[in-house]
């Protein structure tokens, strides 16, 4: 059984002056909701961004903060507004990715204990990437998510083959569309990126990219700093094959996320000295 607990972030202040934010890699239920869950630990585990806290917990990046709650209960990227009943993927979710029902039949949270889950897990968690901005000098931000190898039903993706890098640096702000970092920084970054990883099996198969497609995310959209700001997608078929993975036991080879993690940030690291940020 996967742990169902409720610790809301980690921050740790290492070396480069790159803060590291991984939002949805928790696998955690909330302890007011878990009493009415429906959903299995495979889905569990499958709808977060599996192992993301591992695969980007960059031990040379000046801050990592991430959460354990499971996005599948609580978006950290939407808007706290997004309620259910009026919203059934928003902040609160109430369906899967997938379509399937979270919650037993009859059964939603109501505005009080929204308004409790809120405070006990959204807020804290974006204080903590404003702290960790505001506490150290620095000078490059970077979201980490991973993608499924093939969209979800009710993601804007549905159905279409993911890329095994994409990038992204522009954000729509209530129709405000801007540019979160300059696009070279990204090219630095994805030349690394396509060189750490030309060997492997499915770069032939899945292309790099960096898209013009606006960041939506309350994280990115949040950043009232003046740091660029990028959004790291890679595809989970890197590690999440019949080479690296038991299903079974919801178990991933520790050795392939070792060089993965190393490959990620060398690839991080290189771009943004290479862009003279640090």
């Amino acid at each position: 059984m996967l742990k169902r607990h409720n610790t809301i972030s980690n921050i740790s202040m290492k070396k480069e002056k790159i803060l590291i934010i991984i939002p949805n890699g928790g696998t955690s239920v909330p302890e007011e909701l878990a009493p009415h869950s429906i959903v299995s630990d495979f889905e569990l585990f499958m709808f977060s961004d599996p192992l993301a806290n591992q695969l980007f917990a960059f031990q040379k990046a000046a801050g990592v903060v991430d959460s354990l709650i499971s996005p599948l209960f609580i978006d950290l990227n939407e808007h706290f507004s997004k309620m259910p009943p009026s919203y059934t993927s928003g902040v609160i979710k109430t369906e899967t990715p997938n379509g399937k029902q979270i919650f037993e039949e009859g059964v939603s949270p109501d505005s009080i204990a929204s308004a409790n889950i809120l405070r006990r897990y959204y807020f804290p968690f974006h204080d903590a990437v404003k702290r960790s901005i505001m506490s150290e000098e620095i000078n490059l931000i970077v979201e980490c998510r991973v993608n499924p190898a093939v969209g979800f039903r009710n993601s804007s993706d549905s159905g279409v083959p993911m890329p095994l890098v994409r990038m992204k640096y522009v954000a729509n702000n209530r129709g405000k569309i801007y540019e979160t970092a300059p696009k070279i920084l990204c090219d630095f970054i994805l030349s690394g990126l396509r060189e750490s990883f030309k060997n492997e099996p499915c770069a032939a198969e899945f292309p790099f990219e960096i898209s013009e497609r606006e960041m939506r995310g309350e994280i990115a959209l949040n950043n009232s700093s003046r740091i660029p700001f990028i959004s790291l997608e890679i595809c989970s078929s890197l590690y999440l094959n019949d080479n690296h993975f038991n299903p079974d036991y919801m178990k991933a080879d520790q050795i392939r996320l070792k060089k993965l993690n190393e490959k990620l940030w060398n690839s991080i690291e290189k771009g943004a000295r290479r862009f003279g940020i640090i």
